[in-house]
Formats: C-alpha cells, structure tokens, sequence
C-alpha cells in the first residue's frame, strides 16, 4: 500500500472512531494497544487484513471501507434496500416499505447505521398502517440506545414516532414521560435547537394539551417558540405555532387557533410536501367549521384538495381524520344523512381497535344520528366513545364525551340521565364528592 494510501486510511479510522464516540484505548481493546492505533491513525503503520478486520467490527463498519473509502459491491445490497423501503414510504406502499426494512434488519453483517435506519423505516410504515402496538415494540429498543447515544438515529427522531403512537393509543400520561425524558436526553446529546428537537417539544406540548395540561402545556410552547425564533429554525416555529393553535382551541379561543394554525401553515409551507404539512392543514380544516361564524367554503376547499396527498402520504389515523372533519363540515351544512355516513366510514377505516380518533368519529356518528332525529342511536354512539375512552385511561378525552352526552340528554329534556353523564364526566377526571360535605348536607337535610 502506497503512503498516500496509508494516510488515507488512517484519516478514515480516526474520522469514523471519532464519529462513534470512542477513545482509541476502547477501540483498541485488549488485544492491540493504542500507540498502535495512534500510528496506524497517523499513516505510519498499515494494520494487516485481520487486524483491519477487528478495527472495522468494532466500529461497525467494513474492513473494504476503511482499507478504500467506499463498499464493496455485496455491500451495496442493504444499503440499496434500505433506499428502496424509503421510496416505498414515501408512495405511502406501506407492505413494500416494511419489507424491505425487514430485508435490511435481516441482513447479517450490515453496518448498524443501516439497521438503525430501517428499524425507523419500519416503525413509520407500521405506525402509517394503524399498527400502533407493532411500532411501539419495534421503536422501543431502539429508542431506549438512542437516548445514550449508541444508535445511528437521533433520539429526537425515535421520540416523536413513540409519542405519536402512545398518544393515539390513549396513554397519555406514558406518553408525557416519555416525551420528557426524550427532550432531555435529546438536549443532553447536543441536538438543542435542531429541528427535531423542536419537533419533539412540540409533540410532547401537544400530549400535555390532550391530558388537560394547558397552562404547563402553553408554558412549554411559549418556551421552546422563543428558542425557536432565536435560531431562525421555521420547521420549529411552525409546529410550535401548530400546538399553540390546539391549545388556544382546547381553551375555547378559536380565533386565537384560528391565527396560530395560519402562522404554523405560513412557516411549514416552503418546506417539502410531507405528511405533518397536511394534518397540520386539516386542523386549519376543523377551526374555520368551528369558527363564529363558521367558514365552510373555505373548510369545504381546503378538505377536497387534502383527500388526495393524505392518501398517498398520511396513515389510517390521518385519513379517518379527513373523513371526520368532512362529517362535520357536512353537520355545519344540516346534511345529517351525508355526515352520518363519513363518520362511518371513518370508523371503518380504524377497525375495531381503540383509539382515539375512533372515539372522535364515534361522537360525531352521534351528533349526526341526533341531527336524524335517531335519539336513542346518538345516546348509544355517545356512551360507547366515553366507555372507550375510560378504559383508555383518557381522563380528559372522556370528560369531554360524558359532558357532551350531558348537554345533548338536556336538550332532550332528559334532566336525571344528563345528571349521571355530568356526574361520569366528573368522575373521569378524578373529582369526587367530598364526604364531609355530603354528610354535612345530609345532616341539614
């Protein structure tokens, strides 16, 4: 080998060992030592093919690497399935994406940085699927290295996937530790003010505004916005602003939402189409139908032009999404029979699993049957969104039904059954009677 060759080599060995985080007495070992790797670093000595070999495990690379700057020719197979798994996902071919992230996953000797990658990809595809349990298993063990340092993704990454899943599924309360201890790991590892990391502060935002937490929640929001603004960073700034809008909405100020969800679109829009961009849209979508007074045409507008890109790049949740707010632009219009239907199909759409959404659309089959005059089917629909809900463990989501099917049985006249459902709405937020003032009424009694 030529000296240039030599150099080469070593400036590679020592670019890739610094990369991973090690000292050269780990990468040693207990087998050479490191004045001898610090020479072979230097370009004054060239390692012989076995100890090339050792040198490229432990790195996690290949001795044809190291030895040439490129892979070899067999080595080119993972790394060309792993392209053709993210090419699959972004065609939204979700059994295409999985398998070929399996194919990587499989293959013996890979370099970890590829397994990494399409242990992710196939996470995304499972998630994309409406298999939330599937990419909660596969994310979980490689989100738990991330959070070390020791996987080729960063934990910001892994983050945002599990909250997602965790927050669809309904455990929230999961979700808001998890989306702490990723923040802080992310921040530990040095991506403070990096996009991801921005994004995971304002997926974990948008998890404490769904458990009720709005004050902590705005809090947080306002916090990580100013960072945001510090660093120019418009991907932050505009999911910032998205959850801010949820919050302002969750609070009651739909023109408040209203401003904050077209700022988030105004800073999200010169980025790349991808799938956050359209959900973000459909919210815009949900607050102009529940504005004073409601703007359906524009809702109307914005929902036909989204079927289409949500198809091809959204999940099951975000298409089940669609078809809900469809049936509330259609309630906003008195078409009962055409809002009952897209509540249906959205339902059909999730299947029987729980979820969130489903329970979503379940309340708006209700209101729909309720527009019908189908009384009894809307009380139904109502009790089976908050039961769900319950046994989720989605305190507020649960309040918000019982109180839902509260107001409704009022407008029914149906004073003692909308007592109960105030009564469950209470109890799924953790309020109870107190005893001594029930005895103390009772006493006056």
């Amino acid at each position: 080998m030529t000296d240039e060759a030599t150099n080469d080599l070593g400036e590679r060995l020592r670019a890739v060992r610094e990369d991973r985080r090690i000292s050269q007495t780990e990468l040693a070992g207990d087998d050479l030592s490191p004045s001898y790797l610090s020479l072979i670093e230097s370009g004054k000595r060239t390692p012989s093919d076995a100890v090339l070999a050792r040198l490229a495990e432990r790195l996690d690379v290949s001795a044809h690497f190291l030895r040439y700057g490129s892979a070899a020719p067999e080595e080119r197979v993972p790394e060309l399935e792993l392209e053709h798994a993210r090419h699959a996902l972004v065609v939204n071919d979700l059994p295409e994406a999985e398998t070929r992230a399996r194919a990587v996953i499989a293959t013996r000797g890979a370099p970890r940085r590829l397994h990494d990658e399409a242990l992710l990809v196939l996470a995304l595809a499972q998630e994309r699927a409406g298999d939330l349990e599937g990419a909660f298993g596969t994310l979980l063990p490689l989100h738990t290295r991330a959070a070390t340092g020791d996987a080729a993704v960063a934990v910001a990454q892994t983050g945002i996937l599990l909250l997602r899943c965790l927050s669809e599924a309904g455990d929230l309360n999961q979700a808001a530790d998890t989306g702490a201890t990723a923040l802080a790991a992310s921040g530990r590892l040095g991506a403070t003010g990096t996009d991801d990391h921005l994004r995971l502060a304002a997926t974990l935002v948008a998890v404490h505004i769904d458990r009720g937490d709005l004050l902590y929640a705005q809090h947080l929001a306002e916090e990580m916005l100013t960072d945001a603004e510090k660093i120019g960073s418009r991907v932050g700034q505009g999911s910032l602003h998205w959850n801010a809008a949820i919050a302002a909405e969750e609070s009651g100020h739909v023109e408040r939402a209203l401003h904050h969800a077209r700022r988030a679109v105004a800073f999200l829009s010169e980025g790349p189409d991808n799938r956050d961009f359209y959900r973000l849209k459909l919210l815009l979508a949900s607050l102009l139908l529940m504005s004073e007074p409601p703007q359906t045409d524009e809702a109307v507008q914005s929902l036909q032009a989204l079927r289409q890109p949500l198809e091809q790049l959204g999940s099951e949740v975000d298409l089940a999404y669609w078809h809900r707010i469809r049936a509330s632009a259609h309630l906003r219009a008195d078409e009962a029979e055409d809002a009952r239907e897209a509540a249906q199909t959205a339902l059909t759409v999730l299947g029987d699993t729980p979820r969130i959404e489903a329970c979503t659309a379940r309340t708006v089959l209700g209101d729909a049957l309720a527009a019908a005059g189908d009384h009894d089917g809307a009380e139904a629909e109502y009790r089976r969104a908050a039961d769900t809900l319950a046994m989720m463990s989605a305190s507020r989501y649960a309040a918000q039904a019982w109180r839902d099917l509260g107001d409704r049985l009022m407008d029914l006249g149906r004073t003692e059954d909308a007592l109960q459902a105030f009564q469950r709405a209470f109890d799924a937020m953790g309020l109870r009677r107190s005893l001594v003032r029930a005895e103390a009424a009772t006493g006056r009694g």
